[in-house]
């Protein structure tokens, strides 16, 4: 019996009595449950905080899984049932400062919403039951969503620096790689570490970094598998490449290590511009590791190109171009009227062909409009 919430008292023949005082409401009372009142324990037990959500890492390389602080090592397959059970009734702790014999996950329910290569999303169905001396004093239902995030955690990352051995630098002269370009690019590297790994059951570290100015850096410590990235970029781009090697600390064992750094650099063009050449405009279709595609915007004629020709001063890419689409309103030989869908201005257009199209494309470059064609 706790004597810092009781005090003792006679009764008329004598006996002694005891009083006992709730230690949050200081009301007296014939029984306490964790040192306070009826009242007190059920308005506690009410206040238990369950989440809707709750989020955990996973390392992509060990396995672990992390919680806030806590670290659960994992040595063989998860039993999720079991694992989330223990981690929710770790979060509802935490969050509503309780003991956990007032409270059980009396039973739990466990569906995979969504399974990507970056995070694992659960909803888990889950009965909370209330005690009091041993008894269930009601039930709640709740579901929960849990998310992992997989990442690479701190231990791994200090292995990982610590052997590695290849950084792949790439970029873009004089502009930022972004949207589909870089979608892509980072498809074509994560594509290639997928089937590596499923072909060869290779264990390898790789970190991908994706910087603010539209960079890409990938550091691995594996030269093969750097090898084959570099090599399936550069069939579907017209990098140019560059190698530099440095020695890194001996080892105990005092072999010599070396850092690989490859960069890649994309040209100063990209599939999707307009350019001049010799005061006329084209359209950037298709750059590929042997050649150039552009299209006339005069004639709408291919024209393909020699990869050498980006590094050449024939052409200038034109900044300032307006896209927009318009209505054809009306025909003629090799004249068309457009009308903007959404100015209303009207421009007329000379053409080698009419349109089949009732709406189009169009750009405007110094205000002269050029229609974009349809295979564009």
């Amino acid at each position: 019996m706790d004597r810092k919430h009781t005090t003792c008292s006679n009764n008329k023949n004598g006996l002694k009595m005891y009083k006992r005082f709730c230690a949050l409401c200081g009301k007296s009372t014939e029984k306490l449950y964790n040192n306070i009142c009826i009242n007190c324990y059920r308005s506690k037990i009410d206040n238990i905080r369950i989440p809707s959500k709750i989020s955990l890492n996973e390392c992509k390389i060990c396995g672990s899984l992390y919680l806030d602080n806590y670290y659960f090592p994992r040595k063989k397959e998860v039993n999720w049932e079991k694992f989330l059970k223990k981690i929710i009734l770790k979060v509802i702790k935490n969050k509503s400062v309780l003991d956990t014999n007032i409270f059980k996950l009396s039973s739990i329910e466990i569906n995979v919403i969504s399974d990507k290569d970056d995070e694992r999303i659960f909803q888990a169905d889950i009965t909370i039951s209330r005690y009091i001396d041993d008894k269930v004093l009601y039930n709640t239902n709740k579901k929960i969503e849990v998310t992992i995030k997989y990442h690479i955690c701190r231990k791994c990352k200090i292995n990982f620096y610590k052997s590695k051995r290849v950084i792949i630098q790439i970029r873009a002269k004089n502009r930022p790689i972004k949207g589909e370009e870089k979608k892509n690019i980072l498809k074509v590297v994560k594509n290639t570490v997928k089937s590596t790994y499923e072909n060869e059951k290779e264990m390898f570290f790789i970190d991908i970094e994706e910087g603010e100015k539209g960079s890409i850096d990938i550091k691995l410590n594996s030269k093969s598998l750097a090898n084959k990235i570099v090599r399936n970029l550069r069939k579907k781009y017209p990098f140019s490449m560059s190698t530099t090697s440095k020695m890194l600390k001996s080892t105990p064992r005092k072999e010599e290590k070396y850092q690989t750094t490859i960069r890649l650099l994309l040209p100063t063009i990209k599939a999707g511009d307009i350019i001049e050449r010799k005061k006329k405009y084209y359209f950037v279709k298709r750059i590929d590791k042997e050649k150039i595609v552009i299209i006339s915007l005069e004639n709408y004629r291919k024209k393909t190109l020699n990869k050498m020709y980006l590094s050449s001063k024939e052409y200038n890419i034109v900044d300032k171009v307006e896209y927009g689409y318009g209505i054809i309103i009306s025909k003629s030989k090799n004249l068309i009227q457009l009308l903007d869908v959404k100015n209303y201005h009207t421009y007329s257009i000379s053409l080698p062909f009419i349109p089949k199209e009732k709406i189009v494309k169009y750009i405007l470059i110094g205000g002269r409009p050029f229609i974009l064609p349809r295979e564009l």
